[in-house]
């Protein structure tokens, strides 16, 4: 698989398929072997050993740096790529510093600039669901006068 290609395929997990910028982010991010590992998940460690060949350690140890990084998630399934942009967005920037510098932050500013803002100002179309989802505070359901616990 030629090497964009791979983060053009992580960027359409992402729910952003069109993007221009989010591919340029993920190059940044990850290494093409990580793109690779990356893409086979959700699974767990000694199956991903299996696939790839590693040593189950390293994959683990792998799977733990992602963790750090912001780029997957802990699932009953085994570890899982961030489910869509936003969840990256937040996870990455909020990672330790010395996985983000100058470059990917501006990269991330323009992502927002250009692509982020006005596709969430041309209206919630098809990936509304997937993208916000509203969760009321057991409190509030609790003080409601017609509260349904």
């Amino acid at each position: 698989m030629k090497t964009d290609n791979i983060y053009i395929e992580i960027a359409n997990k992402l729910n952003q398929p069109n993007s221009k910028i989010l591919p340029k982010i993920l190059k940044k991010l990850i290494s093409p072997s990580d793109a690779n590992l990356l893409l086979m998940l959700p699974a767990e460690p000694a199956e991903l050993a299996k696939r790839t060949g590693l040593d189950e350690n390293a994959v683990k140890q792998k799977l733990q740096e992602f963790l750090e990084r912001g780029l997957v998630f802990p699932t009953s399934k085994g570890p899982q790529l961030a489910r869509d942009y936003t969840q990256l967005h937040d996870a990455t920037l909020s990672s330790v510093d010395k996985w983000i510098d100058n470059e990917i932050l501006d990269l991330w500013k323009e992502f927002h600039e250009v692509e982020w803002i006005p596709n969430t100002a041309a209206g919630p179309g098809e990936s509304f669901v997937n993208r916000i989802k509203v969760l009321p505070s057991l409190k509030s359901i609790e003080k409601s006068p017609k509260h349904l616990i």
